[in-house]
């Protein structure tokens, strides 16, 4: 299956992991560890040189509990602008995740390392992000076999 801008969407992400290394921007001390950046650092940092800020979101769960999260918009917004240069039509920041978390559970087939992988404590929250066409699960059915 080809997945249309994933090709410029790789290589742009080179570019600038590349790019970060030259400006020396969290650069780890150990060049081959971590792609010679630091792990615990921001992948994407704003153009003033820091970590992108993030803003406390509520939500109101099915089952009525209120729940707080951090979210960075301009990180978003960014991403989806990315999507749209690329050639990838009504995507979002949010879709790459849910791709994302579906190759891991097909490669796997362990939701708690797509648990783990998307940063959620809640195997419940990870599920809901995983999406399958009708051919991906005819594919597993019948390697199943």
């Amino acid at each position: 299956m080809r997945i249309p801008g994933v090709k410029p969407a790789i290589q742009a992400l080179e570019a600038y992991l590349q790019y970060r290394i030259e400006k020396g921007i969290a650069r780890a001390s150990v060049p081959g560890q971590y792609r010679g950046l630091l792990p615990h650092q921001p992948l994407v940092y704003s153009s003033r040189g820091d970590g992108m800020s993030q803003n406390t979101k509520r939500r109101v769960l099915e089952t009525g509990e209120r729940r707080d999260y951090r979210a960075c918009d301009s990180l978003q917004a960014h991403v989806t602008k990315l999507y749209k240069r690329a050639g990838i039509k009504g995507d979002s920041s949010h879709s790459g995740r849910r791709t994302f978390a579906g190759k891991v559970l097909v490669n796997t087939g362990d939701m708690e390392t797509v648990a783990q992988l998307l940063g959620h404590t809640d195997i419940d929250c990870s599920q809901r992000y995983v999406d399958f066409d009708e051919g991906t699960l005819c594919d597993m059915f019948a390697s199943a076999l």
